[in-house]
């Protein structure tokens, strides 16, 4: 049987600021069908936001939230993906309709990674986990306070780090207690 993880990680893509999630470290070019098309028909935007392929350099992590099983994780990933999917189908607000179209997407699409930080804020609300069970590490902290946090959650102090740019490092507490013995010693 293949295990499944227990950790959920959100990946951005570093000009469109689109937003993928993933079980694995590392991205698998399917995942790319969970970006929707610009139009609603197929045939006339065969790429339109979707980027043709997953290029490594271009998606960088944003968070890792280590949960207790599986089932959560598995759970709070298809939330995420309703709630992309009924927030792609919403019409536009007038404002919106009235920008010019470049504008509107560049503004649409600086809005993806807060949006999603808050909708999976809300969705561990909703899920009433018990106190700490929910460990999340972020590239940059500041992007947690895109949402207020349920007190399931735990912010781990450590940094998803970064080599050359878009290599990620998760940091686990094998390695930090590692790093404090040569430290102490």
């Amino acid at each position: 049987m293949k295990s499944v993880s227990k950790s959920l990680y959100l990946f951005r893509h570093i000009q469109t600021n689109q937003v993928l999630f993933s079980m694995k470290q590392v991205l698998k070019p399917t995942q790319l069908f969970q970006l929707p098309f610009a139009k609603k028909e197929q045939s006339t935007a065969p790429y339109g936001m979707r980027p043709p392929r997953i290029r490594k350099d271009h998606w960088v992590p944003i968070l890792k939230a280590d949960f207790e099983n599986d089932q959560v994780v598995t759970s709070i990933m298809s939330q995420l993906l309703n709630y992309r999917r009924y927030r792609s189908i919403q019409p536009l607000d007038k404002e919106l309709l009235a920008m010019p179209v470049s504008q509107r997407n560049r503004l649409l699409m600086q809005q993806q990674v807060p949006n999603t930080i808050a909708d999976l804020a809300d969705i561990l609300r909703k899920k009433e986990l018990t106190n700490g069970s929910v460990n999340i590490q972020w590239k940059d902290q500041t992007d947690s306070e895109y949402a207020d946090w349920p007190e399931s959650v735990k912010m781990d102090p450590r940094r998803i780090t970064t080599t050359r740019g878009f290599r990620p490092s998760y940091p686990s507490s094998s390695t930090i207690e590692s790093m404090e013995s040569t430290v102490s010693v």
